[in-house]
Formats: C-alpha cells, sequence, structure tokens
C-alpha cells in the first residue's frame, strides 16, 4: 500500500490563515468599513439616479424566488406606491429547493413532503411581508409555482413530457395557485409568464439580470425578455441582480449607512442607482426579516442588501464584450 502524503504543517498553517482572512474581509467588521465605505461610495456616487415614477406607472416585480422581490426591490416598491404608481409582484417559483433551509426550519432531515410545505412556508411569509410592510394586497401578488432549482429543466422540455422537479418529486404546480396543476413544461411556462405581462401590462419591468450567478434567475430573465420583446416591450426593462459574485454584496451583514457596491458579475453595465430615504431602508429591512425561514439560513447575506441604495440596470449585457460571448450568455441563460 502507497502511503498518502499529507501536506506540509507550514502548508495547512497558512491555508487556515488563508480561510481565516476571507472571513474576516466578507464579514467585516467594523476595523473594515471605512475601506469598504470608499470604494462603495467612489462607486454610487457616480450613478445616475434611477428615473422618478409616477402615478401612471404599472411596475411588475419579477422574483424567481420569494425573498428576491424584498432584497432587490424593497425600496422601489415603498417609492412606487408613495406616488400611487401600481405595483405587481410576479413569483416564479415558491423556493421549494432548499434543503438545508428546510432542514434548518424543522431541525431535522427532509424529503419531498417537507420541501413541499416549504414552498407553502415561503409564500406565507412573502404575503406578510408584502401585505403588512410594503402595502401590496393579495390582488398584487401572482405565484406560478414552477419548480425551484429547476426552470432550465422546464425549458428544455418542449413536448408533452413534464419536467420532474428532483426536489419535491412533483411534475406539475402542487399549490393552491391560479396555475395549479400546470405542468412543468416550457408551453406552459410561456404561457403562464405570457398571462401575466398580458394582464398587468407594465410599463416598468424590474427583472433578474441574465448575469445572475443563479440558473433560476439566468433562465428566467432570458425567458422574460424574449416575451418582452416580442410585445415591443423591451425598453421597458430593468435588471437587478442578487447572486452577484466574489461573496457580493460586500460586507455582509447589516450595515444601512453603506450604499451598494459594484458587483462583480455585472461590471460594465450601465448601473442607475435609486437613493433610499432612512423610512425606506427601514421597511425593506423589516421585509427582509418577514422571510423567516431564509433568514434563518442567510440572516448576514440577506442583511446585506439593507443599504442606503438599490442598483437597477436598463441593459444586461456590458457594452464591451465581444457578440460571441454576448450569444453564448444568452444561449446558456436559457439553457
Amino acid at each position: 500500500m502507497v502511503a498518502t502524503r499529507r501536506p506540509p504543517r507550514r502548508l495547512e498553517l497558512l491555508g487556515l490563515a488563508g480561510v481565516c482572512l476571507a472571513a474576516f474581509v466578507i464579514n467585516a467588521p467594523g476595523a473594515l468599513e471605512a475601506i469598504y465605505r470608499t470604494a462603495a461610495t467612489r462607486f454610487a456616487d457616480d450613478l445616475p439616479p434611477f428615473p422618478p415614477l409616477s402615478a401612471s406607472d404599472v411596475c411588475l416585480i419579477v422574483a424567481p424566488h420569494p425573498d428576491d422581490e424584498s432584497l432587490a426591490c424593497a425600496g422601489l416598491i415603498q417609492r412606487a406606491l408613495a406616488r400611487r404608481a401600481s405595483v405587481f409582484v410576479l413569483f416564479v417559483t415558491n423556493g421549494d429547493a432548499f434543503i438545508l433551509d428546510a432542514m434548518l426550519w424543522l431541525r431535522r432531515p427532509v424529503g419531498p413532503v417537507d420541501l413541499l410545505r416549504l414552498g407553502k412556508q415561503r409564500v406565507s411569509e412573502a404575503q406578510s411581508a408584502a401585505g403588512r410592510l410594503l402595502g401590496l394586497g393579495p390582488a398584487n401578488l401572482r405565484f406560478l409555482g414552477f419548480p425551484d432549482h429547476g426552470i432550465n429543466g422546464v425549458l428544455r422540455h418542449r413536448g408533452d413530457i413534464p419536467f420532474r422537479s428532483p426536489y419535491t418529486g412533483r411534475d406539475r404546480v402542487p399549490y393552491t395557485v391560479e396555475t395549479r396543476d400546470a405542468p412543468f413544461t416550457r408551453a406552459a411556462f410561456v404561457k403562464a409568464l405570457s398571462g401575466v405581462l398580458d394582464e398587468v401590462r407594465p410599463t416598468i419591468v424590474l427583472l433578474p439580470s441574465p448575469l445572475d450567478a443563479h440558473p433560476d434567475h439566468q433562465a428566467t430573465a432570458a425567458t422574460m425578455r424574449k416575451l418582452l420583446a416580442e410585445r415591443g416591450w423591451l425598453g421597458r426593462a430593468w435588471h437587478y441582480i442578487i447572486h452577484g459574485g466574489a461573496e457580493w454584496p460586500l460586507p455582509k451583514g447589516l450595515h444601512p449607512n453603506l450604499p451598494l457596491g459594484r458587483p462583480p458579475r455585472g461590471r460594465g453595465l450601465p448601473w442607475h442607482a435609486l437613493e433610499l430615504t432612512k423610512q425606506e431602508a427601514l421597511g425593506k429591512r423589516s421585509a427582509i426579516r418577514m422571510h423567516h425561514t431564509q433568514v434563518w439560513a442567510m440572516r448576514r447575506f440577506l442583511h446585506a442588501f439593507v443599504r442606503r441604495n438599490e442598483l437597477f440596470t436598463p441593459d444586461p449585457y456590458p457594452a464591451r464584450l465581444p457578440f460571441r460571448a454576448l450569444r453564448a450568455r444568452a444561449l446558456k441563460a436559457q439553457g
């Protein structure tokens, strides 16, 4: 038998030191906050403002999962309602594939039935955040119930055989929503999104960015952009990023006096900033906390979105990328 060589003790110590340094930088205690403040402020101060909202606007926020609307747009939602604009939120999935989340919530190993229970719980949390804190009633919310971590799988099923979620074991919408029993097929998914667009007829659409690291965000963005283009509404789209790469947003934790810095996956994009009032930031913090199951699992990540501003871009791809790279990213996002 050949003995396995252990790495030198020095390398082990260097690795441990690297992990500790990374944890220190990511969580950014007060000693590093000034550094983050300088970099983020330099970026945010140069951004043009998000266009003003008016009573004639109809805003549609497209959230791949319950909590995305609060993380990216809670300030905008409050601003729009204060301007007497109409606001609707479309939840694409119920977030029913987050196994670690379900285990922390139920405090035991989980299976498909438990994940369905989690999906129902996350709907309840989203309704509470929207109704009690953001001022949106049931008539302003649309839940589609398509599979979490499965939108690319749904889009690949072009025929009559639906995609089956490896998490819940279901191949059609299992929740009591308008789309109940809709099969997990491309045709049903496109029909559901189209139905909401044609019903709401938004003047402003807030979408995830195709450059977001989460596959559900990429696939949702690609599909919605295609549907908007078919209607001649692509100019109404604005994009946000949640999973922005390199542990963004930094620092983790609650830092409401800091602005959001540039997301690494959004370099080169024409970002616009919505500067939040203290009351709007407080409302956003409260809305995020209503997503109890998510806060238990990712408190410091979620709280890192409570900042002085929210970021949106009208163009999802950096102008400096060559056409071939743009096409490759778009095809990848469409699955």
